[in-house]
């Protein structure tokens, strides 16, 4: 299952982000329906190693997460849940992948942008706030990145862009979470935050 959070705005200095609305599900939840989370600085260091410490419980948490890849809008069919936060500097997620059938992961350890026949999470950025161009980071649970810069006007995404970028992932019993730090973007005042 790929699992995606699209975050349309991202405002430097308060960090506010909206996950991108897609096709409603049964009864009043809508996937990925539109919300705003305010990230408040980390109180603590965050360690990028596939471990949740306690600093992540204080950060914003979101969920109700679709599938984009093979079928886009279908809900997932397992809990995915995801955690937002920054230092002031860089802007740190965390992604808490449930999976009742954690054997049947596809997640191989491949060459960096190689993770997209693979079960992956990622975030989109849309700092610019146009919604016509996005930085996209992904990880499979080995911590395998992949990115690329997204434009509303191409036909694909650019997949030749490489930002220096932190990643780590580890894999549970019945779970795998995804730990990313990621350094200050440019924005629409093409300021970096």
């Amino acid at each position: 299952l790929n699992r995606s959070a699209v975050l349309p705005t991202l405002v430097c200095g308060v960090f506010l982000c909206g996950v991108a609305p897609t096709a409603a599900s049964p009864a009043t939840t809508c996937l990925n329906a539109p919300i705003t989370l305010q990230a408040q600085p980390a109180t603590t260091a965050i360690v990028i190693d596939g471990v949740l410490d306690d600093a992540w419980l204080e950060s914003a948490h979101f969920d109700n997460f679709a599938e984009f890849i093979p079928a886009i809008s279908s809900p997932l069919g397992v809990t995915t849940e995801g955690y937002i936060t920054h230092d002031g500097t860089d802007l740190y997620v965390a992604f808490i992948c449930h999976d009742p059938q954690i054997g049947s992961l596809r997640a191989s350890f491949t060459d960096r942008d190689g993770i997209f026949d693979d079960d992956f999470v990622g975030i989109v950025l849309d700092t610019y706030r146009d919604h016509k161009r996005a930085y996209a980071f992904f990880s499979n649970a080995h911590g395998i990145q992949g990115d690329m810069l997204w434009y509303a006007n191409r036909a694909k995404e650019d997949g030749g862009f490489d930002a220096v970028w932190e990643s780590a992932a580890r894999t549970y019993e019945d779970r795998w979470v995804v730990e990313m730090r990621i350094p200050r973007l440019r924005t629409d005042a093409d300021d970096l935050i």
